[in-house]
């Protein structure tokens, strides 16, 4: 598996790795509509998605998820800058587990 997009950019800014960002950062939404809808988002689908306010994207987060079947689990969760994301990450993995 690639490092994920998030955790190489991280690197690239001169982190170290164990400074990466943890599991629930490791699927990307891609990842988890893929999980939800058994298809690939359409160019009109991620234009909305990037377009969305955070409370937008983060009630789509959990939409998704529950349409996963229990494949995906989230919570909200505080970023750094002091809002509320919500993050998301597969099921079969506890946080602070590294992605298989």
């Amino acid at each position: 598996m690639s490092i994920p997009w998030n955790q190489a950019s991280w690197l690239a800014l001169g982190k170290k790795e164990e400074d990466t960002l943890g599991d629930e950062c490791a699927y990307s939404f891609d990842d988890l509509f893929r999980a939800a809808t058994g298809r690939d988002m359409s160019v009109q689908e991620r234009i909305s998605l990037e377009a969305a306010s955070r409370e937008e994207r983060n009630r789509q987060v959990r939409e998704w998820v529950a349409e996963t079947s229990a494949e995906f689990r989230c919570e909200e969760r505080r970023g750094t800058d002091g809002l509320v994301y919500t993050a998301f990450w597969a099921a079969e993995e506890r946080l602070g587990d590294s992605p298989r």
